[in-house]
């Protein structure tokens, strides 16, 4: 069995000490100060191998750590609730070594320690654990014995030990005792530290790849909206000669297109929850810290008598929601499905258009663009208290064509906007995978023998 590979252990000694080390248990050990350094990384292997075999998060991995004088060779006690197995693992972190005999004799001397329930014989860390370990001893089903080392394998001389101490311990009236010892090896620990590899580069790569859409999206609104690049179909005059541009408040417009007040294209604000309101009506309440920069995070399903004063602008399908409290940080809104009982904060001002003449969600681009903006800031600017209200948005000046050439150019916009939500999407279960978020942990099914999970 090779060792691990000289160029991780590197990485695996910087993981150790980032990732483990501040949340294992102390370090009991009277060994000079220059020596802790070493021992607290090779303490937090043991952590290192249960979080990748179990998917158990940082804090759990390491309280389970029981590495330190008087430890009788048991460096970690994990007890997996899902398959009611206690396991029991002793680690060695060596460059190069193999896991030798008097290493295997000292843990199986560990093991009857612990089957006879001699605590006193432990350090303070596992006696602190003596009525779980108890529990575990008594309720798991099996046993079962875990070597993992990063050097070159188990000695003959060991193996030949461990094997017949395991049967002789099952002899003996010890059956929960798994009958094989399992190994987590050095190819384990390269190929665990090649997965963190490569889920650290897709990371990578996904944030590039965001940055990048994100970049050209911004471009493109830039050319679209402003009249710069017109699509084919309506770039030309009945003739076939290219349309020229006009000048115009917001700038230079393509001749057919005009600039037109925001209250102009719709209504603002055109229906709200009143005082006939029923005190029992229910419905889902959207306040303006559920809108993050287009994407609704979630709502409050709550009854018109408990609601906040705030909760009562009626929304539609088709209705955009302007954020006009903090309007920079361009919380807006597009209710692009029909909605039932959805209703939203003041904060807001709901703008229902008339579908003659606008494209709902070309004006909902235009919210994240430089022309709508510009003006907020000039509205805002000097202010203490960033805002605005119904009647600042009525005056939003906007430039547009046909209803034609708006749907097109929303429909452009739109799909961009759905391809990076789907790669910030890959990106959010990314991370959760690099994070050990896994659904076990979050619905308890896995625990720390103490559990620690709880305090």
């Amino acid at each position: 069995m090779a060792a691990l590979q000289p160029q991780f252990l590197a990485p695996l000694k910087e993981l150790l000490q980032q990732r483990f080390v501040p949340h294992l248990p102390p370090l009991l050990g009277q060994g000079g100060r220059e020596d802790k350094p070493k021992k607290q990384i090779s303490r937090a292997f043991s952590a290192f191998v249960l979080q990748q075999k179990f998917d158990l998060d940082v804090v759990t991995a390491a309280k389970a750590v029981m590495d330190d004088y008087e430890d009788h060779g048991i460096d970690a006690i994990y007890y997996h609730e899902a398959d009611q197995t206690l396991y029991l693992i002793q680690s060695k972190m060596k460059e190069d070594a193999q896991f030798q005999l008097g290493e295997a004799q000292a843990f199986i001397e560990g093991v009857k320690l612990l089957l006879n329930k001699q605590f006193q014989r432990f350090n303070q860390n596992v006696q602190n654990l003596q009525a779980n370990i108890e529990t575990a001893l008594d309720e798991c089903e099996s046993i079962q014995l875990l070597v993992a080392y990063t050097g070159n394998g188990i000695t003959i001389q060991a193996q030949n030990y461990l094997q017949p101490a395991i049967q002789e311990l099952i002899d003996e009236g010890e059956e929960q005792i798994a009958p094989e010892y399992q190994e987590y090896t050095a190819t384990d620990v390269e190929q665990a530290l090649r997965s963190e590899h490569a889920v650290d580069a897709l990371i990578s790569e996904l944030e590039k790849l965001i940055a990048k859409k994100q970049a050209i999206k911004t471009a493109t609104m830039q050319q679209l909206l402003t009249g710069r690049t017109r699509l084919p179909a309506f770039a030309l005059r009945e003739d076939g000669s290219l349309k020229g541009t006009k000048p115009t408040e917001l700038g230079e417009i393509p001749e057919d297109w005009e600039v037109v007040n925001v209250g102009d294209l719709g209504q603002v604000d055109p229906e709200n929850l009143g005082s006939t309101t029923s005190p029992d009506y229910e419905f889902n309440y959207v306040s303006l810290e559920q809108i993050e920069k287009g994407v609704l995070v979630g709502t409050a399903r709550t009854i018109f008598r408990n609601a906040p004063s705030r909760a009562r602008r009626v929304l539609k399908k088709g209705d955009i929601l302007v954020s006009t409290v903090r309007p920079n940080l361009m919380s807006h809104y597009f209710v692009q499905h029909e909605v039932n009982d959805l209703i939203c904060s003041t904060g807001f001002s709901v703008i229902r258009f008339f579908e003659e003449k606008l494209c709902p969600g070309y004006l909902y681009q235009h919210l994240f663009s430089s022309v709508i903006n510009n003006q907020i800031e000039m509205l805002i600017s000097g202010s203490n208290y960033p805002a605005i209200n119904s009647g600042d948005v009525k005056q939003l000046k906007v430039q547009i064509g046909s209803v034609e050439e708006q749907t097109a150019i929303a429909t452009i916009l739109s799909d961009m906007d759905a391809e990076i939500q789907a790669l910030e999407q890959h990106l959010g279960k990314t991370r959760q995978i690099k994070q050990g978020m896994m659904q076990e942990l979050l619905t308890g099914k896995t625990r720390l023998v103490q559990g620690v999970a709880n305090d």
